[in-house]
C-alpha cells in the first residue's frame, strides 16, 4: 500500500496556490459547460463567485471582452494572490479581485448584470443565503449561472467503502457512508435553491463526465483526491480499520484497471441558470 493515508495537503498554504494549476483540469469540464450555456453579455458587470486562483475568471474576461467589468470574489488569500498574478500577466485591466463570502456579498443591490459560480455550491455552508444574496445584487432581468457536481460523484468509491464495512461488520458506518454520498445535491435540489430565492426561467443541462486513472494507487495518490476527497472518506471508517479498508479499495480499483485498462469513475455535472424577475 502507498502512503496516501498519511499524506496531508493544506490548500490554504501559499505553496499550494502556486502549484494549483492542476485545478483547472478538474474544473475544466464544468467551465466548458458554463461557457457553452451561459448568456454572453457585451457590456456591464460580472461577478464570479469562488474565483479561486483565477479559473475560469480570466477565461471569462477574455471571452466577454474588455467592455465587461469582472469581479472575482473568494475568501482564499493565497488563491487571490495567484489569480492576481494571472490578471497582471495577461494585462486584464477589466478584472478586480476582492475577498468575501458568497453568503454575504459586499455589493449594493442591483449591481451586476451576470453572476457565475463554477464548482462553488458544494463548498459553501449556507447555499440558500448565497442564492438570496445573488438575487439581491443582480439587476432585474440578469442571470445567475452555476455549475456543480451532483449526487453520484465517485459513487463507485462509496460502494466499495460500503462493501468493506459490511464485510467487517461495522453497521454503524454504513449510515454515515450513505449520508456522505448523498450530501451532494440532486438536480431537483439545485432547482429548488433557484426557485426558493425567487429566480424564474430556470434552465439546466446535465452531463456525465468520466474521470480516469491508471490504477488504484494513481487514484488514491492523486493530490486532488488526497486534498479534496480522501479526508472525508477516511472519517467514514474507524481509524483502526483505515489500512484494511483502503487496501481493499485500492486492490479492487487495481483489478478494474487490469480488466478494462483504467479506473474510470463517474462524475455527474450540472449547469443551471435562473433569471431575476424584471419586477
Amino acid at each position: 500500500m502507498e502512503h496516501y493515508l498519511n499524506r496531508k495537503i493544506d490548500y490554504l498554504q501559499p505553496s499550494i496556490a502556486n502549484a494549483y494549476d492542476e485545478l483547472p483540469f478538474w474544473s475544466a469540464p464544468f467551465a466548458v459547460l458554463l461557457l457553452k450555456e451561459m448568456p454572453m453579455i457585451r457590456q456591464g458587470r460580472v461577478l464570479d463567485i469562488g474565483s479561486g486562483t483565477g479559473f475560469p475568471l480570466t477565461v471569462l474576461a477574455a471571452r466577454l471582452g474588455p467592455q465587461v467589468q469582472l469581479t472575482g470574489l473568494d475568501p482564499w488569500d493565497a488563491g487571490r494572490a495567484r489569480a492576481q498574478q494571472r490578471v497582471e500577466a495577461y494585462g486584464l485591466e477589466n478584472v478586480t479581485l476582492i475577498p468575501g463570502s458568497a453568503d454575504a456579498l459586499p455589493f449594493p443591490d442591483g449591481h451586476f448584470d451576470l453572476i457565475t459560480a463554477n464548482l462553488v455550491l458544494n463548498n459553501i455552508d449556507d447555499a440558500p443565503a448565497m442564492f438570496r444574496e445573488c438575487m439581491r445584487v443582480l439587476k432585474p432581468g440578469a442571470h445567475l449561472c452555476i455549475t456543480t457536481n451532483l449526487v453520484g460523484t465517485f459513487q463507485e468509491v462509496y460502494n466499495l467503502l460500503t462493501e468493506a464495512m459490511a464485510h467487517l461488520h461495522q453497521p454503524e458506518a454504513l449510515h454515515e457512508i450513505a449520508r456522505h454520498a448523498a450530501a451532494r445535491r440532486t438536480p431537483l435540489q439545485v432547482a429548488e435553491l433557484f426557485h426558493h430565492a425567487g429566480f424564474v426561467d430556470f434552465l439546466r443541462c446535465e452531463v456525465d463526465h468520466a474521470c480516469r486513472w491508471a490504477d488504484g494507487s494513481a487514484f488514491l495518490n492523486d493530490p486532488l483526491i488526497v486534498m479534496g476527497f480522501l479526508p472525508g472518506w477516511m472519517q467514514l471508517v474507524p481509524q483502526e480499520q483505515h489500512n484494511k479498508v483502503f487496501a481493499f479499495v485500492e486492490r479492487t480499483l487495481d483489478a478494474w484497471a487490469e480488466q478494462s485498462g483504467s479506473v474510470t469513475l463517474r462524475l455527474p455535472i450540472m449547469y443551471a441558470e435562473g433569471r431575476k424577475p424584471l419586477s
